[in-house]
């Protein structure tokens, strides 16, 4: 991996994987209580919580029950028997995820007799203030707020965007948010990304870059853009995770204000790739292998909310196919493998061109995730091996060209980003690819999960952005 990645990412990888497998090693169960000011009852919580020496935790809303004070002491003790004998019990509770957007098998309350439970008491739902590290400066120009401080953040963005001042990141991890806050000398540290709207909004020229679950990043972007019109927003990919998301962005997308982020698109092999296919007579074709990393199948990018690994990761390469393609997307063709997730999504586009997507997690794994991809056009041939040596036939010349390190983009799309907010320009990235990208994306998870076969792209609704670069 160092041979490919250099020294330095690597270090950085093997720090922050040594630093999250500490967070995630206190993972436990948490039965807490709660004091409801200026009554006689006390909110008992129950779940998986990251860290058990966070002071904020967070449940599902069924997984709380409002408790008579004098019957406390006999519910805790009831609930802690239950998980300690039931199996399924403590199953669900060690399964479940507050943020997964489902709701849990249980609720807590059916498991507490009738007569202890008080009237549920109306709560005003009001996000944790951020804990205030070191004062801040009322005048920094350009402001940053990390909104989702996990691995990726703080591999590849966080040591490539190092000229803003750094005010404010927020995790759903209360212990992550607080030692990256420390690390990288961010001003504050919350939970939730509303508790620091406010300041968004007083603040001039705001710079938010949204790295959290895949479902939230539409949805944080449009709440701080309408918090704060001036802000410059990044996206991390994949921008949104339904249709209802896209065509919201889509009315608010100006590329002088947000930024998405297809790191790929900013390799300079596939930069000039796309130099020389402005020039092609033929259609393209092209076939990309992805290698897959194996996850756990409790990982979060299985949530249904999250949209499956097609939108959480093969976006990628759906938006390269975009990128290169250039025309019209008009069939989708997905074919399953029976043994498992692993399938092949074929793209066929107005002006004949066929692209193949294969990601699969077969294979050695020890480069992390590889890709293999071959484009036929006209009189040549373009092979790439994981980004690290291209070759070209054309004609009679053959063309050669390797990297001695791996670049899959990261480190030129962040300091970009950085250069453009600095300067006041836009991003590269155009309403209409945003559009595509997404849509093919979206139909093609939805195949997944409906088990369809084959699919035509209806563009009815998005006509008026065609024509929009």
């Amino acid at each position: 991996f160092i041979s490919h990645e250099g020294l330095l990412k690597s270090i950085l990888k093997i720090k922050s994987r040594k630093f999250q497998s500490v967070i995630e090693s206190s993972n436990v169960v948490i039965l807490a209580q709660y004091g409801i000011p200026n009554s006689e009852a006390v909110l008992l919580g129950v779940g998986l919580q990251l860290n058990r020496q966070t002071t904020m935790f967070a449940f599902h809303r069924d997984l709380t029950a409002t408790v008579k004070n004098e019957y406390v002491v006999l519910a805790v003790n009831h609930l802690k028997n239950k998980y300690h004998s039931d199996d399924s019990f403590r199953a669900c509770l060690e399964e479940f995820n507050p943020f997964s957007g489902v709701t849990p098998a249980i609720k807590l309350s059916d498991y507490i007799v009738p007569e202890w439970i008080a009237e549920s008491l109306a709560v005003e739902n009001i996000p944790p203030e951020p804990t205030i590290i070191k004062k801040q400066k009322k005048t920094a120009k350009h402001p940053l707020y990390l909104i989702g401080a996990g691995d990726y953040a703080r591999t590849n963005i966080l040591p490539n965007i190092k000229k803003f001042h750094r005010k404010c990141v927020i995790d759903y991890n209360y212990e992550v948010a607080g030692r990256v806050a420390e690390k990288y000398s961010f001003d504050s540290y919350g939970i939730h990304y509303q508790s620091c709207l406010e300041e968004i909004g007083k603040d001039k020229n705001p710079v938010v870059v949204v790295a959290g679950y895949h479902a939230t990043h539409t949805p944080i972007a449009l709440d701080v853009l309408n918090k704060n019109p001036s802000a410059r927003v990044f996206i991390e990919k994949p921008p949104v995770t339904t249709e209802e998301q896209l065509q919201k962005l889509l009315e608010v997308y100006n590329p002088s204000q947000i930024f998405i982020g297809y790191n790929r698109r900013h390799i300079p092999w596939v930069q000039n790739i796309k130099k020389k296919l402005g020039n092609r007579e033929s259609p393209l074709f092209i076939n990309m292998t992805i290698k897959e990393i194996a996850l756990n199948p409790n990982h979060w990018y299985f949530w249904p909310n999250q949209g499956t690994r097609i939108t959480g990761n093969l976006c990628h390469w759906v938006d390269l196919a975009v990128y290169w393609v250039d025309v019209l997307p008009t069939v989708l063709t997905l074919t399953k493998s029976a043994g498992g997730d692993d399938l092949v999504l074929t793209i066929a586009f107005e002006d004949g061109s066929l692209v193949n997507l294969f990601p699969t997690e077969a294979g050695n794994s020890l480069r992390g995730v590889q890709e293999r991809i071959e484009i036929k056009y006209d009189d040549c041939t373009i092979w790439i091996d994981d980004f690290l040596k291209m070759i070209i036939y054309e004609g009679r010349e053959k063309t050669v060209r390797r990297k001695i390190l791996r670049n899959k983009g990261h480190d030129q799309m962040y300091k970009r980003f950085q250069w453009a907010v600095l300067n006041y320009k836009s991003d590269i990235y155009s309403k209409k690819d945003l559009m595509l990208s997404s849509l093919i994306y979206l139909k093609a998870t939805e195949m997944f999960l409906k088990k369809i076969p084959k699919s035509e792209m209806n563009f009815s609704y998005y006509e008026k952005f065609l024509s929009i670069q």
